[in-house]
């Protein structure tokens, strides 16, 4: 029995030896990492007087042995904007050689951010500091950047008089409600982004004028500036802060190079009662004979002020219901793409409506799809046993693709359009006025007749990418699409040139690039 205990002594002592030769002492036994960006590692954009997201860089040994490191330190210590935490400790210089141990196969986790409570001459700083490793004698220094930027706090804030956010000024950050009242224009002008806190929102009646240009659109998203996943920023999320609210009354608003990101109910858009002198207001030669009611190629029934909404060159992405939702309005959509959301990517309820050369594109990724791309209704319900009839006098979609994965609404006749009748079965007697002219739609079981001409039919448009498990889709057309040069061409005189700035071609393409 004594000489066993001897024996499991020996033993001991010899693991223990072991495990102490097992420290590496070579300068080439270094740990390694992974940056988040080319040559750094980056932070992103920081809004000053806040933070940024607490962000996590791993320090990792892959060497055949224990590795014991000397320090792990912020060179501009306890002046530098940033902060570390290692491994549940907070400071700037770490020298605890116990602490800094990483066996073989095991990792360290340090935790960074960083805070500049400071304002600043220029718009945007790129402020750096170097994050120092010492380990076996040698000095690996990871470099760790952010970019701060200047933004004016708007909290629970009401427009009162005509008010301009001029080109390439301040940003905004908004909290709670962004209101413009009643005869009152805020016009927003190049290169002005918009954050918006959780839950915040725009709540129009009077009007908002989103006057951005090609190269420096007005931008409006949340105020989380980093990723959720190392493949995926909160800026390309739905539910990153309320949305928009144009109430009845207001007109004249218009989101020109406009990019609208991550909202919760999206683009609401009320009116009491529609405009409807267009019906006896035909411009000259537009009218198609025998169809009184209906006008080619072109939204000029109303001027640009007399639209409840004109959205142009524009791109609105993500929301957690429907992205655009309108009720008796007037609209033109026009050279913009419409991507990703829960409900509908247009919810028209009665009014008036335009859609020209514009891409549809529904490949939503955080909830089960509720309604199909487009829906069209003459009547809004506000409760389960309530319709109010909303005659849907013109609603026309010109050189548009409608695709997606949000699948079809149970609810839809056999050309993919809402059949409308009463509780006894009967047709309603409200007007249902409708036109897909050259367009591409996701419907296995449309054909064309008077109200759907020249249609593509459940045909793939062939986007240039659509990479489901990275949360991408790059609308832009492959050189194979069936969307190229099929389009009508009268649309040029009127837009030109597509989203990108590049011209159309004589016989333009489908939707709202060319390829």
């Amino acid at each position: 029995m004594r000489s066993l205990l001897i024996a499991i002594l020996i033993l001991v002592v010899a693991a223990i030896a072991s495990c102490s030769d097992d420290i590496l002492s070579d300068a080439g036994a270094q740990p390694s990492y992974v940056l988040n960006d080319s040559d750094c590692y980056n932070l992103g954009v920081l809004l000053t007087g806040h933070n940024t997201a607490t962000q996590k860089l791993m320090l990792y040994n892959r060497q055949k042995g224990e590795l014991a490191l000397t320090s792990i330190c912020l060179r501009g210590g306890d002046s530098s904007i940033f902060r570390i935490n290692v491994d549940g400790m907070a400071g700037t210089d770490f020298t605890n050689p116990d602490f800094l141990h990483i066996a073989q196969g095991d990792s360290l986790y340090i935790l960074v951010e960083a805070a500049f409570m400071g304002e600043q001459d220029e718009r945007d700083v790129l402020r750096e500091d170097y994050l120092d490793i010492l380990c076996n004698g040698r000095m690996q220094s990871i470099r760790l950047v952010v970019t701060t930027r200047d933004v004016e706090e708007l909290q629970n804030d009401t427009i009162r008089r005509d008010t301009t956010w001029l080109e390439g000024g301040i940003d905004k950050l908004i909290y709670g409600s962004l209101t413009i009242a009643e005869g009152v224009t805020l016009t927003i002008e190049p290169d002005v982004t918009i954050y918006l806190h959780d839950h915040a929102s725009i709540d129009v009646y009077g009007t908002l004028r989103i006057c951005g240009d090609l190269e420096r659109p007005v931008i409006l998203l949340g105020d989380r500036t980093d990723k959720i996943f190392d493949n995926l920023y909160y800026r390309d999320m739905a539910a990153q802060w309320g949305g928009i609210h144009i109430y009845p009354g207001s007109a004249g608003n218009i989101f020109q190079y406009a990019e609208i990101r991550g909202m919760t109910t999206g683009i609401v858009i009320e009116q009491d009662s529609t405009d409807i002198r267009f019906l006896s207001e035909a411009p000259t030669g537009t009218v198609i004979p025998g169809d009184p009611k209906r006008y080619a190629y072109g939204p000029d029934f109303l001027s640009d002020e007399r639209q409840q909404l004109i959205v142009r060159n524009s791109l609105i992405m993500n929301s957690d219901s429907s992205l655009i939702a309108a009720h008796g309005s007037n609209m033109i959509i026009e050279n913009s793409c419409l991507m990703n959301s829960a409900g509908a990517l247009l919810e028209l309820a009665g009014g008036a409506y335009d859609v020209t050369h514009c891409t549809l594109a529904n490949y939503n990724y955080w909830a089960a799809f509720s309604k199909c791309d487009v829906v069209l209704r003459n009547y809004d319900a506000p409760t389960d046993s309530t319709r109010l009839w909303r005659p849907l006098y013109r609603c026309n979609f010109t050189n548009t693709i409608i695709y997606g994965n949000s699948g079809m609404d149970p609810n839809i006749d056999a050309n993919g359009y809402c059949a409308f009748v009463d509780d006894a079965g009967l047709p309603v007697d409200s007007i249902y006025n409708y036109r897909l002219d050259h367009c591409l739609v996701h419907s296995t079981s449309g054909f064309d007749d008077d109200d759907c001409i020249a249609i593509l039919w459940d045909a793939d448009p062939l986007y240039l990418l659509v990479d489901m498990p990275n949360y991408i889709c790059d609308p832009h057309l492959q050189a194979e699409s069936p969307c190229i040069a099929v389009g009508e061409p009268r649309t040029t005189a009127r837009l030109p040139q597509d989203r990108d700035g590049r011209p159309r071609a004589p016989q333009p393409s489908l939707g709202c690039y060319e390829p």
